[in-house]
């Protein structure tokens, strides 16, 4: 149980979480991510909102990845939008996003893993 805001800060910084104190709310999103903030007044709320974050982003990458080591077009393509998607939402335009989901997608989805791996390493 965490009982302090840096104590909050600091687990949910290791996995890749932001989390700040605004006129006695709580403020968490993923890094880079601000429009997607939860606010509440709870540390602890906030602390499990944070967590529930990182696991789906974790999610996220391990069923891309997953997705792109089957050799079928249409999967490696669900693959593509998956992280297209999520590149989107941590800000990247949505041309770009796409372009880096494609290289991901078809050259690296042992990357993917590696990635997933050591998201949830931390």
């Amino acid at each position: 149980m965490t009982n302090t805001l840096k104590a909050g800060k600091a687990e949910l910084k290791a996995i890749g979480i932001s989390l700040h104190k605004i006129s006695g709310e709580y403020k968490v999103y993923p890094k880079g991510t601000i429009g997607q903030a939860y606010f509440t007044d709870c540390l602890q709320d906030a602390v499990g909102t944070g967590k529930e974050m990182a696991r789906a982003k974790l999610l996220t990458y391990a069923s891309a990845a997953v997705c792109a080591m089957i050799d079928d077009a249409r999967i490696r393509e669900h693959a593509k939008n998956i992280v297209a998607l999520f590149l989107m939402e941590q800000g990247k335009p949505f041309a770009e996003a796409h372009a880096e989901a494609q290289t991901q997608v078809n050259n690296s989805p042992l990357n993917l893993l590696k990635k997933i791996i050591a998201e949830g390493c931390k």
